[in-house]
């Protein structure tokens, strides 16, 4: 694994694609990174970024660009402000009023757009009429989960880097759950009574007739899995549903298979969000939201 993505896991095809492309005395690039939620596409931006922004090489770990990169002054990242909201054009408008300028501390500028799918079309625009003369330093990072949503105007331009879907191992290594000694068994999950008791909850939350924030919540603070927290949960019911998704009778049910997928990848994507220190609440929130609106679909289509 090349220096800059050590913290990497899962993605070894990715990363290989992107270290061809980044280099710190070449011009920037538009590079659009685009796969299923929660598996490292902003892990590798940031990543990216670090690269880009260090002043040494390999990246030092002890510097501003190493420990927050997209806090770093010559930095910006773009994204909703709220569960399905968008980009707007003001924040990259503002944004582009500084990239001609040199960089503030680094030798490159880079950007991060997170759901790039939910620019707004002035925003897009704007972003687009940068890109057709960009700033010899501007390196602009699109994370995507849904690369057709991303308007082809844009697409054309990028150079695209698809992610795969993680493996169980690599879910356990993400997580902490890999360490010596560790590892979760589904048999014991399965006979865990804590587990069992908040797999029950959860099942309540997505099945029950009308949506419930306020027990939403309360779940949040109270689920524990295995681990003693919410994230621990999360990785634990992928586990414990680990047949489900290799099931081989999936094949033969496309809309079912569709679902089971994206149930694991919302699951993925929460994961993900409270690693990075997203409020439990709301990520509680926002995957029993999207999982109750997948068994709808089902439901409708059945």
């Amino acid at each position: 694994m090349t220096d800059w993505a050590t913290t990497i896991v899962g993605q070894d095809v990715a990363v290989r694609t992107l270290d061809g492309l980044l280099d710190r005395d070449a011009p920037g690039r538009f590079i659009l990174l685009q796969g299923p939620r929660g598996v490292g596409k902003r892990r590798t931006a940031e990543a990216a970024a670090r690269f880009l922004l260090c002043a040494s090489q390999p990246p030092c770990g002890e510097c501003l660009a190493c420990r927050s990169p997209l806090e770093h002054p010559d930095a910006v990242l773009f994204s909703p402000e709220k569960p399905g909201g968008s980009i707007l054009i003001d924040a990259v408008r503002e944004a582009a009023r500084a990239a001609p300028f040199p960089p503030v501390s680094a030798n490159a500028r880079v950007w991060v757009f997170d759901a790039m799918e939910e620019l707004t079309a002035g925003a897009a625009n704007a972003l687009l009429r940068l890109l057709e003369e960009p700033p010899q330093h501007l390196w602009v990072f699109g994370i995507t989960h849904n690369p057709s949503a991303v308007p082809i105007t844009l697409r054309s331009r990028a150079a695209k880097i698809p992610f795969a879907l993680l493996s169980s191992e690599a879910l356990q290594q993400i997580t902490g759950q890999a360490a010596s000694g560790g590892t979760v068994e589904r048999a014991e999950l399965l006979h865990d009574e804590r587990f069992r008791k908040d797999a029950a909850s959860w099942q309540e939350l997505i099945a029950a007739r009308w949506y419930n924030p306020d027990a939403v919540v309360k779940f949040a603070r109270s689920a524990g899995g295995r681990g003693g927290n919410l994230q621990s949960f999360f990785v634990s019911l992928l586990l414990a549903d680990h047949d489900r998704y290799n099931d081989s009778r999936l094949l033969e049910d496309a809309e079912a298979l569709r679902a089971a997928v994206q149930e694991r990848e919302a699951l993925i994507q929460a994961i993900s969000d409270l690693d990075a220190n997203v409020n439990p609440a709301f990520v509680c929130e926002s995957v029993v939201r999207t999982i109750r609106q997948i068994r709808k679909q089902v439901r409708r289509a059945s």
